[in-house]
């Protein structure tokens, strides 16, 4: 099989004028009983080969992350101030009465944000629940349901008239903004 190997390496090279003296040599690498396999140098070449891609790979892979997590996060804050928008246009067809979810105009903004997924009675028909959300989406940054909220006389934090809501997470976002003032 080797003589076969070494002929046809041999009329390649003289085929494409290199000359048999350029042919390279083929050896095999053997250990002390004679047995084929890599060489100590072969390993650790490829090893550090090996190490500096994952080396790359590992920075990159950690953005893609948080870049994903970053883009939910603006995907959730978008769709619960969406659905406190809609409570406040909507709020005249609630009854005039404070109730446990809302304040009467000029507010109408949710107490909680509970208010938004378990929804208010219409004041015309006591059968019909608008609903605002489906359910609290959850904060990709902290992995809880728990939102920052602001009130609409500007207290942070506060549990009624809930005018804003962000991120409780202490974190840097990738452009060095912090997740609390999205």
């Amino acid at each position: 099989m080797k003589t076969k190997l070494k002929q046809t390496i041999t009329a390649l090279c003289l085929g494409c004028g290199w000359g048999a003296r350029f042919m390279p040599r083929l050896r095999q690498a053997r250990t002390a009983q004679g047995q084929r396999g890599f060489t100590l140098l072969e390993l650790i070449v490829t090893l550090a080969v090996l190490a500096l891609v994952a080396g790359a790979a590992i920075p990159v892979a950690r953005n893609q992350i948080q870049r994903r997590r970053e883009t939910e996060l603006h995907q959730n804050l978008r769709e619960i101030r969406m659905a406190i928008d809609t409570f406040h246009r909507t709020c005249p067809q609630f009854t005039q009465l404070e109730t446990e979810c809302y304040s009467p105009p000029p507010y109408c903004y949710p107490k909680t944000l509970k208010c938004l997924v378990d929804g208010v009675a219409d004041a015309r028909n006591k059968d019909l629940i608008h609903r605002f959300l489906r359910r609290l989406p959850r904060d990709p940054m902290t992995n809880n349901f728990e939102w920052g909220t602001s009130s609409s006389s500007g207290e942070a934090g506060a549990e009624e008239d809930i005018f804003d809501v962000f991120s409780k997470s202490d974190g840097k976002a990738l452009n060095g903004s912090s997740y609390k003032d999205w």
